[in-house]
Order: structure tokens, then C-alpha cells, then sequence
């Protein structure tokens, strides 16, 4: 039996996910705080998530729509570090649609006859956010500039590991 939306709406209900049902049947969306990922449609630090499910639940994707804008002054450079983002990590592939320009972060598997799992989608959820405010930095630089610069990469993660950890304290401390 493959994941069914309902199942999955139950899932994220049971641990208190907000969500809406997107224009899409199959569809999922949630909105997640960022802590350096700048969202180019609202110019806020949060992302959108969409979980969709294709093929009568036998795919799942999880993606963030629009998540760079392609019409830069560097185009080739903001490539470029896209699949460099792609090269140096698990799950995240990058989608350019040359229709209207959009570039997505997504990630998806074939769950098949499986049932989706709370850990997996986590996994995914968290993959993407990680991934967007660690490398938001090199790839809007790399697009707005020309220069890709990898050695920004290592700064990027202990930035983004300091600020995970303060959060975190923050929360622990009731100062939010």
C-alpha cells in the first residue's frame, strides 16, 4: 500500500505541523522559519515547503518552490554553485524550469508500496531548511557577483551551527 494523503495529514497533525492543502491535489504546504535563508518572494527568513505525492502515493517529493530567483547578473555562476550545492551533499537536487525561470530545492524517492514515515519526512523537511541557510550565502554571492568561493562554505556551517545552538538555548531559557 503506497503513503495516502490522508495518512500524511494525520502524521503532521500528530506532531503538531501546521499545514494547507495546496493548489494541487496530492499536495501539502508548510512554512518554516529560516535562520539566514532570505525567501526572494517575501524577502523573509522562512521557506515553503511543499510535500506532494505523485503516482497515487507511490513518489513523494518534498520541495521548496521558487526558492532563487534565475534572473541574475551572473547566471552561469549561480549554476555553477547550485551544482556544486548538489555535488556536496545527500538528497538535495536543484530543478530549473526554463519556462518562467523557477528554481526549486527539492528532494524526492520512490516510497512505492511503502507507508511514509515521520522520521523520513523530518529528514527531508530538515534537509532542505539546512541546507538553504547554509549555502544561501555562496549561491545568492556566485549569482549577484561572478565569484564562487567554497571557502565561504566552512564559515557558513559554523555560522549556522552557532545560531542552531543559541536558538536552542533561547528556547531552553524561555527567552524568545
Amino acid at each position: 500500500m503506497a503513503t495516502s494523503l490522508p495518512a500524511l495529514q494525520d502524521m503532521l497533525e500528530a506532531n503538531g505541523v501546521k499545514y494547507f492543502n495546496g493548489n494541487v491535489p496530492g499536495e501539502l504546504i508548510m512554512t518554516w522559519e529560516t535562520n539566514r535563508y532570505l525567501n526572494p518572494e517575501t524577502n523573509q527568513k522562512s521557506a515553503v515547503i511543499v510535500i506532494r505525492l505523485e503516482d497515487d502515493g507511490q513518489f513523494v517529493k518534498f520541495f521548496c518552490p521558487s526558492c532563487f530567483k534565475s534572473d541574475v547578473p551572473h547566471k552561469q555562476a549561480l549554476f555553477e554553485a547550485l551544482l556544486g550545492v548538489c555535488w556536496r551533499t545527500k538528497m538535495l537536487q536543484f530543478e530549473f524550469d526554463d519556462n518562467d525561470g523557477e528554481i526549486r530545492a527539492m528532494i524526492e524517492w520512490p516510497v512505492m508500496d511503502a507507508n511514509l514515515t515521520w522520521n523520513q519526512v523530518l529528514c527531508a523537511t530538515i534537509a532542505i531548511i539546512r541546507l538553504l541557510d547554509n549555502y544561501y550565502d555562496i549561491i545568492i554571492k556566485a549569482g549577484q557577483t561572478g565569484i564562487l568561493s567554497w571557502s565561504d562554505e566552512s564559515d557558513a556551517e559554523k555560522q549556522a551551527e552557532i545560531q542552531s545552538v543559541v536558538e536552542k538555548l533561547r528556547r531552553l531559557l524561555g527567552d524568545s
